[in-house]
Formats: structure tokens, sequence, C-alpha cells
């Protein structure tokens, strides 16, 4: 009993449940590799706990961004504004597409598969909340020309120059594919349980990047790199201090 308990406990110290990103500065920057500029189609899944508003309130918190510093050229997914809209956008050569959907704040975390088929309909980026395709929201665009978002690092949780576009909550069990879905796959995402275990099961293979995000000690800041367990070398150099989070119900 005294050794199950010792494990249980040694198990919640070093298996932490996502990156806590806490709104002031925070950022990992994960490279800027050929293989992850202008990635088209795109299914891209992530475990979330949404705390409330991002730094910016006009801007809201970035969860994953690719792109031009400058904030023009880029793929982004975004917590925009306030807690209750996320928004997916594509800004290209001569225009943009962007979706948005309603979401809400939570005390656990909520798994999310978001698919880009690479058009331009309303309905060509979808969106699904623990296996719910979420209802379509606002929609801009009807055109982005030359996809180009080559021009920057891929990040989560915020941009890595002028970082004042921080998440607010944890994040982790992010994956990103340059393929569509399927709706087995978006069952196996959507269903939560291991993380590895679910990204491993889906029919797209290998992701191009795969950041499980329990590398670290709970409640320590991340000082090391994240890694990213695609074998693409993927992985992310924190800044401004991010923390590991807690084991919580849901992941």
């Amino acid at each position: 009993m005294v050794k199950t308990l010792a494990l249980v406990l040694c198990l919640a110290l070093v298996l932490p449940a996502g990156v806590d990103f806490d709104t002031v500065d925070d950022v990992l920057s994960c490279g800027s590799a050929a293989d992850i500029d202008n990635m088209t189609p795109m299914t891209i899944t992530w475990r979330m706990r949404l705390d409330g508003n991002g730094e910016s309130l006009t801007l809201g918190g970035i969860i994953l961004v690719k792109g031009n510093v400058a904030y023009s050229d880029f793929t982004a997914l975004r917590q925009r504004g306030s807690a209750d809209d996320l928004n997916f956008i594509v800004n290209g050569t001569s225009g943009e597409i962007s979706q948005a959907w309603s979401i809400s704040t939570s005390t656990v975390p909520k798994t999310y598969v978001l698919v880009w088929d690479g058009g331009i309909a309303n309905d060509s980026v979808r969106l699904w909340e623990n296996g719910v395709q979420k209802a379509q929201g606002a929609y801009g665009g009807s055109t982005i020309g030359t996809q180009d978002d080559a021009a920057g690092n891929l990040c989560i949780g915020n941009r890595d120059s002028d970082t004042a576009r921080t998440f607010n909550g944890v994040l982790s069990c992010v994956a990103i594919w340059k393929a569509v879905a399927s709706a087995n796959d978006i069952a196996i995402l959507g269903a939560g349980g291991g993380c590895r275990q679910a990204v491993r099961q889906t029919s797209m293979g290998t992701p191009l990047r795969f950041w499980p995000m329990d590398d670290g000690v709970h409640g320590v800041a991340v000082t090391t790199s994240v890694m990213d367990e695609s074998g693409n070398a993927g992985h992310c150099t924190p800044s401004n201090n991010p923390a590991f989070e807690a084991i919580q119900v849901g992941y």
C-alpha cells in the first residue's frame, strides 16, 4: 500500500498534463522547417483547458501560429478577444479565410480536432469538441490568393515576437497532419484517453509535428525544449517561463 501510494505521488510529480500559459508573454517557439510551411490540407488536434480571456482583448490569445512576425501572411488558431470565441484564419497574399466558433471556459481540459480541407467554402474549416462537431460561426473571405506563412516560426501559446498575445490556460497533446481526418480519425482523437495512443491510431500516419507536452515537472517552469515526438525534430524552445501543469481528469 505504501509503495503504491509512493508510486502514485511520484507519477503526479513527473507527468504533468500540459503547459500552462499565464497570459503574460509566455511562448513556445518551434522552428520554421519547410515541411510545416503552407500546410494544405491540415488537421490539428490539441487538448485545452481554457481559463479566460487572452492577453490581448482585441487580438486574443494564440493557440498556434505560423507566419510573418508582422502578423500578415500567416496561419493562426487563436482565442479571439473574449474567451468564448475560437478563430482559425489563413491570411494569404491577396485575402484571407476565417472561421469562428463559440467555446467556453472549463475547469477540465477538452479535446479539439480542427480540419481544413484546403478549400474556401464556409464549411471548408470544421471543428470538433470532445468528438462533437461545433456549429459554424462567423465566416469571412472568399480567396486567399497564394497561401504564404513560410516567413516565421511555428509558435504555441503566443507569437515569438511582439509577445502580447499570450493564451490563457493549459495546452497539451498538440499534433498536426497535412491531411484530412476521416470520421473515424475524429472519433479516435475526440474520445480523449491516452494522448500518444490516440494520435498513433489514426489513419493519417505519423503527424508532421507532435508535442505531448508531458516532459516536465508540475509547477516547474519550462526551461528546456518541449519535445516533438513526430521524429521530425520540431522541438519547441520556451521563453518567459511557461510552466508545466498537473495531471487532471480528461487527460
